[in-house]
């Protein structure tokens, strides 16, 4: 069972699937105030639920996110700046412009360029050429608007 985690300005979803069958959703709010514990305490309370421990989780967020999974900076969610989220399982924390990247890529010709445009909240941006993400010295490289100098 893999478990898939979308945190946005308005809106956290998470999805458990097996086999591509989407077993369990739930939604919740979030916005400015949504803090690191209230979202640990959603994520563990929908593991809880589940009929089987997940094989893996992947998690998508609206901000920089470094090479540990650890959030650098989110403007639309301020209160998660700092989070490094630990699980027992194998987790993969990214940007959310590259986890849509990556699902417009699978099934691509391995050699394709191919660039991922999101607008919602805020604005974000994924590139992908000749089959290799591009990331940026910091891993930062296509996101878009991007106030914070580091």
């Amino acid at each position: 069972m893999q478990v898939g985690i979308d945190i946005g300005g308005t809106k956290m979803l998470l999805i458990a699937q097996s086999e591509g069958i989407v077993e369990h959703r739930y939604r919740c709010n979030t916005g400015a105030t949504f803090s690191i514990e209230h979202a640990e305490s959603i994520i563990a309370e929908f593991i809880d639920t589940l009929p089987r421990d997940p094989t893996s989780i992947g998690m998508a967020i609206p901000g920089l996110v470094d090479e540990s999974g650890r959030v650098i900076a989110c403007d639309v969610l301020p209160q998660l700046e700092g989070w490094l989220l630990s699980s027992n399982y194998p987790l993969r924390v990214v940007n959310d412009a590259e986890a849509a990247l990556c699902k417009t890529i699978d099934g691509l010709d391995p050699k394709s360029t191919t660039i991922m445009m999101m607008v919602g909240t805020g604005i974000g941006a994924g590139i992908c050429v000749n089959g290799q993400i591009l990331r940026g010295a910091k891993g930062w490289a296509a996101l878009v608007g991007v106030r914070w100098c580091f």
